[in-house]
């Protein structure tokens, strides 16, 4: 982890060092930026604040919402007590608590910038026995005018209260943007990983009750358990706005239709590791339904998925509105350790005994839909369905409405309401 720590502070030294978090009053001019629409694909200018403050909002949970369950110390699984935030339908059962840690192609900041800017920020806390450390670097450039880059690394590491709760978290992504005239390509490639100790839980609740001595020297159930979580993906989503020579006119002026072709690549791995090494003397029930009758515990999870979305769209009303119709194949793979029964003769008598087998599960989703949405005035409106043709959900009707009033501006949001609600909606 050290290293890691290490290699990203020199790339960022030898990058540029011009610009740290505090801008200068103009910094609002020189830097512009966006992030990618889950639904739409659609590229959104966002507001950027380089001001010092909220520092005390350091960990993710708390920027989500200010009202969360999670496990004690920062990195753990969490989960937002509003239960509109959560994500009931993630692609990877394992990592829907983590979301919130995670890098991905949606919340990756893509820049435009006319000077180099660079952002640090270390914060730790606690004592020895129960530390927390937060670091955070990123750093954009613009190559030309229309071609931006940047790298961006997250690194939690955390002790915890109690035992066996130390975790690593490290999470890297690595984007880039070019936008000129009538084109436009966002890409990012993200890396994440989460390292963590297992201790299953208190052997005595008792002891929290009576609180009799320091909560870090509470007896845990498990003592060598350990799990791992991945998740690595690759995006990249292209845009060509349909061009037309205007034939009344001599010069032959190139014009710009409301028409654009896009196509929007995503590659997403999940990989889940869990490991412990049983204690034949244990007497904590964790492992008493043990079918391999071995000493060690080891099991994972797999699934990956590269789907390809091609559509045409259709903006106007000076591009506040934008009607989609799209084509999408998904390729879907799912695999883990599955229990295989098998029967043997013993001395002409059948017996039985458990062993596992890799079980993988692929399919071949296509479907075809359509969306609209926009803004009118301080109204902001989303619609959108899908009929999957082929694939585990062939037949399968998904239809979506969502709409959100905001008051003044839509920074101050007073009521949002969905029809058949989507999971992620637009939030501008």
């Amino acid at each position: 982890m050290k290293a890691n720590v290490a290699i990203i502070f020199l790339i960022i030294a030898a990058l540029s060092v011009n610009h740290l978090s505090g801008q200068d009053a103009d910094s609002a001019r020189v830097i512009t930026r966006f992030r990618i629409d889950e639904v739409s694909k659609k590229a959104y200018e966002i507001s950027m604040d380089t001001s010092r403050m909220e520092l005390f909002r350091y960990n993710p949970i708390k920027k989500q919402s200010f009202t969360n369950t999670f496990l004690g110390n920062s990195g753990m699984a969490s989960q937002s007590n509003f239960f509109w935030q959560r994500k009931p339908n993630g692609a990877f059962l394992f990592a829907r608590p983590y979301e919130v840690y995670l890098h991905h192609p949606y919340n990756t900041p893509h820049f435009n910038t006319r000077k180099p800017y660079t952002e640090l920020k270390y914060l730790t806390s606690g004592g020895r026995d129960d530390s927390e450390q937060f670091l955070s670097a990123l750093h954009t450039q613009n190559i030309n005018q229309y071609a931006n880059v940047g790298l961006f690394y997250d690194l939690i590491a955390s002790k915890g209260v109690y035992q066996r709760q130390n975790l690593g978290s490290n999470h890297f992504n690595l984007f880039g943007s070019y936008r000129k005239k009538n084109y436009q390509m966002f890409a990012s490639i993200n890396t994440n990983k989460i390292q963590a100790q297992e201790n299953g839980g208190l052997s005595s609740i008792n002891d929290f009750k009576e609180q009799a001595f320091d909560a870090v020297n509470y007896d845990v159930r498990l003592d060598n358990a350990s799990s791992v979580l991945k998740y690595y993906s690759f995006f990249v989503t292209q845009k060509l706005d349909i061009l037309r020579i205007n034939d009344t006119d001599t010069s032959n002026v190139v014009r710009k239709t409301p028409f654009s072709l896009q196509h929007t690549i995503t590659y997403n791995r999940y990989v889940k590791n869990y490991n412990d090494q049983i204690n034949p003397a244990d007497t904590s029930g964790v492992y008493r339904n043990n079918y391999f009758l071995i000493n060690e515990a080891s099991d994972s999870a797999f699934h990956h998925k590269l789907s390809n979305r091609f559509s045409l769209n259709l903006d106007f009303a000076k591009e506040t509105q934008r009607l989609q119709i799209f084509l999408k194949h998904e390729y879907k793979s799912y695999a883990f350790k599955d229990p295989a029964t098998l029967t043997y003769l013993v001395n002409d008598q059948n017996k039985d005994t458990v062993i596992y087998k890799d079980h993988q599960d692929i399919y071949h989703d296509v479907s075809l839909g359509g969306q609209y949405f926009g803004i009118l005035g301080n109204w902001e409106y989303n619609a959108n369905g899908s009929f999957f043709m082929t694939g585990y959900r062939q037949n399968d009707i998904e239809a979506n409405i969502n709409f959100i009033r905001y008051l003044n501006d839509k920074n101050n949001k007073v009521a949002s309401a969905d029809i058949f609600p989507h999971k992620n909606p637009i939030i501008l």
